[in-house]
């Protein structure tokens, strides 16, 4: 229990023994380990108090006051590590406790304890101890042309960069970042390092899992990375890249033409050119191939993988490309619906898909899916034919968080079919270069007036 002090004001004018503490610190542990309460106060002839001073018996005991005011005063300075009682003071009037807090107020140059308040309230004071260890582990993230060598330096660095709290910034330093918006779009796309993520930035990659599935399949940038994604869908598994690439190749040629042996061959040729790299003239690691000779191309021409496309003719050496009535073909369901003519919408109807579907049979077409939105059957406003439309073709519908426009470009993507749409997926062609480079082979457009039908990319 600490002592209620009470002073007494005096003059000392003899004592049989007087004796003099070695320190103010040892006066003050003498009160309180003798539970000595009563404390003179020396003054000399100004009224000037000089010493702290206690009577035992008949001896006085004293020690300076070395400029404090009470051994209160003088046992919270020493509690807080002020080293005189000028410090002290100059400290309480400004509202500080702690010489820490002070030392680093009078440093930094901070006149406002609001904002020093601030410091210590998210975290900076204690943080900066913290931080003087993280520069050791990780030096490389000191900043340039930046001094740190404070609590409120930390702060001011801190907070220019986006961090208001300092757990904030250790977080995001510990993986690497020193700023809050490149940490915050990293680490919402994944990354868990910085090292990564400048990684993935020079080689052209937006998410983390698309740089791990690069980095597995030895992709060597993001644009190759594309390629072996856009051909990972076609055909099977057991299909190697060439095969797949054929494939592509044969499903973006006129419908019903004749292409003579050595025209396809010189046309796959060159696009399997298309896929080495510029640099080194030599094809991605991740491309497999299995026609080491024409003679291996040709056998595999007679494949029944390659019946959705054409046939070939081995006496005749040529293939015939199906004709587009033989491709299997899917209606953007919303699109078709809407009967959207690039101008001011209709409302949906089943109708308008039903005069499609009618439409496409009655020119050959046999193999017809819908794809549709999941929130589509809630709009239309013959919603009561939905049955008949799906007695009478694969309707489909988009799972309820997934675009249909990204179900039904995937679609595209892995089975080259028809697209009925005339939808340009302008957005999609500015995001996927895929879109941007091949949608267009496979989209037909239509208008359909009254009870009409008309779709002028379809050959009959």
């Amino acid at each position: 229990m600490k002592l209620e002090y009470h002073y007494f004001k005096a003059h000392l004018q003899k004592a049989e023994t007087l004796l003099q503490f070695v320190s103010l610190k040892e006066l003050y542990q003498f009160t309180e380990f003798n539970n000595l309460n009563t404390i003179l106060l020396l003054v000399n002839e100004q009224e000037e108090v000089t010493d702290f001073a206690l009577l035992q018996n008949t001896a006085i005991m004293k020690h300076a006051t070395e400029g404090y005011k009470t051994l209160e005063d003088f046992a919270m300075a020493d509690l807080n590590l002020f080293t005189d009682a000028t410090l002290y003071y100059e400290a309480k009037e400004l509202g500080y406790k702690r010489f820490e807090d002070y030392k680093l107020v009078k440093e930094s140059g901070i006149s406002n304890k609001i904002v020093y308040d601030k410091i210590k309230q998210n975290g900076f004071i204690q943080g900066y101890e913290e931080y003087v260890l993280l520069v050791a582990l990780y030096p490389e993230l000191t900043p340039a042309n930046t001094t740190i060598n404070n609590a409120f330096h930390l702060y001011e660095y801190a907070t220019k960069n986006g961090f208001e709290k300092y757990k904030d910034f250790e977080e995001a330093y510990l993986i690497g970042f020193t700023d809050k918006s490149t940490f915050s779009v990293a680490t919402e796309f994944g990354f868990t390092n910085n090292t990564d993520y400048q990684l993935a930035l020079k080689l052209g990659f937006r998410t983390y899992l698309e740089l791990s599935l690069a980095q597995k399949h030895k992709a060597r940038d993001h644009e190759d990375y594309v390629r072996m994604h856009e051909l990972m869908d076609v055909g099977d598994k057991k299909n190697t890249n060439d095969e797949k690439l054929l494939m592509v190749l044969l499903s973006k040629i006129e419908q019903g033409k004749k292409i003579s042996l050595n025209k396809l061959y010189d046309l796959f040729l060159k696009t399997i050119n298309e896929y080495c790299f510029k640099d080194t003239l030599e094809l991605p690691a991740w491309f497999t191939k299995q026609f080491d000779s024409k003679e291996a191309f040709v056998t595999f021409l007679t494949n029944s993988s390659l019946r959705p496309y054409g046939e070939y003719d081995e006496d005749g050496e040529f293939f015939q490309i199906n004709k587009m009535q033989d491709r299997e073909v899917i209606l953007d369901a919303s699109n078709v619906a809407h009967n959207n003519k690039g101008g001011e919408q209709s409302k949906p109807t089943v109708s308008n898909m039903l005069k499609m579907v009618v439409f496409l049979k009655g020119h050959g077409f046999t193999k017809i899916s819908v794809l549709a939105d999941a929130s589509l059957q809630h709009k239309l406003t013959d919603a009561n034919k939905l049955k008949e439309l799906q007695n009478m073709v694969d309707y489909r519908t988009a799972p309820a968080e997934t675009s249909a426009d990204n179900f039904i470009i995937n679609y595209v993507k892995s089975k080259h079919c028809l697209l009925v749409s005339n939808d340009t997926f302008k957005d999609w062609k500015n995001l996927d270069p895929w879109v941007a480079n091949n949608i267009d082979f496979y989209r037909l457009s239509f208008m359909i007036k009254d009870d009409h039908v008309l779709m002028p990319d379809l050959k009959l």
